[in-house]
This record gives structure tokens, C-alpha cells and sequence, in this order.
């Protein structure tokens, strides 16, 4: 039994992951059920799991067990592929290299001396003035990558170049009076867009970035998670109308994707991606995002949904990579287009990830999308270099279209 339960385990990690979403619905049984039967196996004396867990290499794990499961968490948010352009087994070694490095460190010159003296002698030592440098060094160097993550996620919605709050967006307009303001809405995929922009392709307009994590504007909830909805991500409309009256931009570009392209809990049943009463709501949608946008003004660019390569056999997943849910969303954008010509363009522009109309990590020699979805900082800046400009020039005909309508009105 103890060989089914650790092949069973085996196979849930290497295919499932941590984004299963059966776990509550009897995966985590399964998984207790495997680890009982190997740890029956390994307190039997004589098993061959026991001796095989007993490899000396597998028992030093052990004795950092803890320390990996503290440090490896905010490790791997810091070494991320959208921070350090690493990918596949490079971004893995990596990883683990970092969090073995640290879980060694801490259980050296912070776990074992507490374990084998308790905090009392540890706080004696600290008394003396040497012992005090290295145990500061030694908390230094574990506490790194901690802070280092704490850093980046308290930074990550306030880069560079691009203002993320009304103070900043007023300092911006300050020293650039008469450069057009560009406010941008999306969600993650915005988000590592603006966590390392290049400055050249933003100088001549005022950019505002506030991305919200998870969020569409499509109704309802995603049909594989809950059916409950998400309150942050139905605020939307109220957030936007509130963003515009403060902002005033001359362009607003959103953009869309991921959470239009899964299946929808709405009204009590579960709308498949894609499907014309799909495609119905998120019209609807979409002329109600663009009447609350362009309420003073402003023009609205849409950027087209590029192809994705989300990895996993997730329904979310499966029905992001479908190419026909993402045209149906692009379909939709084009239909809008034409309702508002005056307002809204569709952006084109998804070659530059999506050459051939098919997903690919690297193109150019650039890493664009390590995920499939989200940028890397090559890849962020390939793709400012690529529509900034065009963005810009947007954003300079509309301030032009409103001065001319303000101009002319009685």
C-alpha cells in the first residue's frame, strides 16, 4: 500500500499541481488516504519505502523541512519569471537553489541552536558583542529574500514611468501640462506589463496604470471556481466612473482577455466561453465599459485578445488556449467598433506574441510570456517599444478631437 500511496502522490503533483480543482471535491481525501498509506509503510520495519526514505541525501531534506517550507514561498514570488527572465528548468534550479540556500542557512545559525539550547542560551549569546555581528549577519542573509519579496509586492503597483495613484497622476500632469493623459485598465497581465517599463517610449504623455488582479468586466463568476461571484471584480463599473471623473483622460486603453475567455456562472447557469449567449453579455458589457470611459470624452482603445499558452488541463486553462473563445472576444471588440466609430478602436498588434496566430514563449530571441500569459521584462519592454507609439498618437488625436469639441460648443 505504501507503494500505491507514494505513486499516487507522484502522479497528483506531477499532473494536478496546486490548481486542481477537484481537490475539494474528494482530491484532498485522496491525498490523505496516499500519505497515510506511506507513513503506515515507513514505521513498518523492513519496508522497502522505509529503507528507500531513508537515503541519507532525502533525510538532510528532512532536517530543513522547515525551513524550506518558510522561505520557499516568498523565494519563488521573488524569483519570478517576470522578474528575472528565467524560464523552464533554469527558473527551477534557480528557485531551489535559493530556498535550499536559505532553509541551510537558518537551520544552522537560528534552528539548531534553539532546538539544542533553547531561546534563553541563544539570547545569552546575542549579549555578547561578537556573537551579536554574526547572528545578525546570519539574519541578514535569511531574511533577504523575504524582504526582497515584501519589496516587490509593494512596489509591483507603483513602477516606474507610470502613475498608480491620483497624487502621482497630479505630479505627472504638473511637470507635463501638455502632454495627453492616458489611462490604462486590465488586470495581472497589465500588472507585469507595468512592473519595469522602459522610459523613452513614455516620455510625451502621462501614463496611469491601476490594474486590479483577477478581474474582467465579463458578468458573473468564473464557472470553475465558485458560484458565489466576486465582489472586488463587480465594482468595476463604479470604480472606472470614479477613475474617469478624477483622472480626465484623453485616452483610456483596456485591456481584456483571460477572464473573458472561460466559462461564466451567471443567473444561475453556467454560459460556455464563446457561445452567442456568451457573446451577448459581454456586449453588453463592453458598450457599458465604453459609455462609462468616454463619458468626458475620452477616446477608447481596446487591445486585441492575443492567443494564449497557459499551461494544465484546468477547464479555465483549456478554454483560455482555445482559439475560438479568443476570437469570439475579438469578434465582439470589432462589432463595438463599429457601433462607436467616433470612440473606440481595436488595437492589432497580437503578431508580436502570437506569430502565426499560434502562442510561442520565445519570439525574436525574446522570452515574451513565460506563463503563457504574462510578461517577462524583456517581453514588457518589446511590447512598450511596440505600442507606446501607437498608443501616443492615439491619445494626441483625441486630445486634439476634444479640445475641437470644447472649442466649439456654445
Amino acid at each position: 500500500m505504501g507503494a500505491v500511496g507514494s505513486v499516487a502522490l507522484v502522479v497528483l503533483v506531477a499532473t494536478r499541481g496546486d490548481t486542481w480543482n477537484r481537490y475539494n471535491e474528494g482530491g484532498f481525501f485522496v491525498v490523505a488516504l496516499a500519505s497515510t498509506a506511506v507513513v503506515m509503510a515507513c514505521v513498518r520495519p523492513g519496508t522497502a519505502l522505509r529503507r528507500a526514505l531513508a537515503w541519507r541525501p532525502l533525510r538532510a531534506v528532512g532536517q530543513i523541512s522547515y525551513g524550506l517550507y518558510v522561505w520557499h514561498w516568498p523565494i519563488f514570488v521573488w524569483i519570478s519569471a517576470a522578474h528575472f527572465d528565467l524560464h523552464g528548468g533554469s527558473l527551477l534550479a534557480t528557485r531551489f537553489a535559493a530556498a535550499f540556500g536559505a532553509a541551510i542557512t537558518s537551520y544552522f545559525l537560528l534552528e539548531r541552536p534553539i532546538r539544542r539550547h533553547g531561546l534563553g542560551l541563544l539570547m545569552a549569546r546575542i549579549a555578547s558583542r561578537r556573537r551579536r555581528v554574526v547572528l545578525g549577519g546570519a539574519l541578514v542573509a535569511t531574511c533577504a529574500a523575504t524582504s526582497a519579496a515584501l519589496v516587490i509586492v509593494a512596489t509591483a503597483s507603483v513602477p516606474s514611468g507610470l502613475a498608480s495613484d491620483a497624487p502621482a497622476l497630479a505630479r505627472e500632469r504638473s511637470l507635463h501640462p501638455h502632454d495627453p493623459v492616458i489611462m490604462l485598465r486590465g488586470d495581472s497581465v497589465l500588472e507585469t506589463l507595468a512592473l519595469a517599463p522602459p522610459s523613452a517610449p513614455l516620455q510625451g504623455a502621462v501614463w496611469e496604470s491601476r490594474p486590479v488582479i483577477g478581474c474582467g468586466i465579463m458578468s458573473g463568476s468564473v464557472a470553475s471556481v465558485d458560484h458565489t461571484g466576486t465582489s472586488v471584480c463587480a465594482q468595476w463599473p463604479a470604480q472606472w466612473r470614479a477613475d474617469v471623473t478624477a483622472a480626465d483622460p484623453d485616452l483610456v486603453v483596456v485591456e481584456l482577455g483571460p477572464w473573458e475567455t472561460v466559462d461564466r456562472f451567471i443567473a444561475g447557469h453556467v454560459v460556455r466561453a464563446g457561445s452567442p449567449a456568451y457573446r451577448a453579455v459581454l456586449l453588453t458589457q463592453l458598450r457599458r465599459a465604453v459609455n462609462i470611459l468616454s463619458a468626458r470624452g475620452a477616446a477608447v482603445d481596446f487591445l486585441e485578445v492575443p492567443c494564449a499558452g497557459v499551461p494544465g488541463d484546468t477547464p479555465d486553462a483549456v478554454s483560455r488556449r482555445d482559439p475560438r473563445n479568443v476570437a469570439a472576444v475579438n469578434e465582439s471588440l470589432a462589432e463595438l467598433a463599429v457601433e462607436f466609430p467616433r470612440t473606440v478602436k481595436v488595437v492589432s498588434w497580437t503578431k508580436l506574441v502570437c506569430p502565426d496566430g499560434r502562442y510561442a514563449q520565445v519570439v525574436d530571441g525574446v522570452i515574451m510570456r513565460p506563463d503563457g500569459d504574462h510578461y517577462g521584462a524583456a517581453g514588457s519592454h518589446r511590447w512598450w517599444a511596440t505600442l507606446a507609439p501607437v498608443l501616443r498618437a492615439d491619445a494626441v488625436s483625441a486630445r486634439a478631437a476634444r479640445r475641437a469639441a470644447t472649442a466649439g460648443a456654445p
